[in-house]
């Protein structure tokens, strides 16, 4: 993958999500294409988390009990009608809330899948689910860094240069 993007902005994070997705064939085995959309996830929750961060937009981190909400509060925190209408429209609204609570359930199945305690076809409808949908969320989240126009902002959730 050659860039011309910023090291660590919001495009250049886009572009290596992308290049990850497409790369990702079904002639691979399905561990390791498992692993790819897993890694796919993890930037898309990077990138949510990073737009609210620009925005100065807290959500609840905490573990209660048993219970970590981390995942399903940053997802939600889109929804909220305190929400910039520019992040909020493209990601907070409509069929792409659904696609990204599948993209989570698949993070899940996905830890259960490497943790040994979950077998292969336990976990290939979820990745099915998040094949057909990352395209989606992909166009969702471009068009939601282009309205905050920070496709060339260093992105502050970034775990990377």
């Amino acid at each position: 993958m050659s860039s011309n993007s910023p090291v660590g902005s919001f495009q250049f994070l886009l572009e290596k999500l992308e290049f990850v997705f497409k790369d990702s064939t079904d002639a691979e085995p399905f561990a390791l294409k498992a692993d790819d959309i897993k890694q796919c996830y993890d930037r898309v929750e990077q990138i949510l988390a990073g737009l609210l961060i620009h925005y100065n937009i807290h959500f609840d981190t905490e573990r209660r009990g048993s219970t970590h909400r981390y995942h399903d509060n940053l997802i939600s925190a889109f929804q909220s009608r305190d929400t910039p209408r520019e992040i909020r429209e493209p990601l907070g609204t409509g069929p792409i809330q659904g696609v990204l609570f599948d993209g989570k359930s698949f993070r899940n199945k996905h830890k259960e899948f490497k943790e040994q305690r979950l077998d292969e076809g336990g976990l290939r409808s979820y990745l099915a689910t998040m094949v057909n949908g990352l395209p989606l969320v992909i166009k969702a989240l471009r068009k939601a860094c282009e309205n905050a126009k920070v496709m060339l902002v260093r992105c502050p959730a970034n775990a990377e240069g």
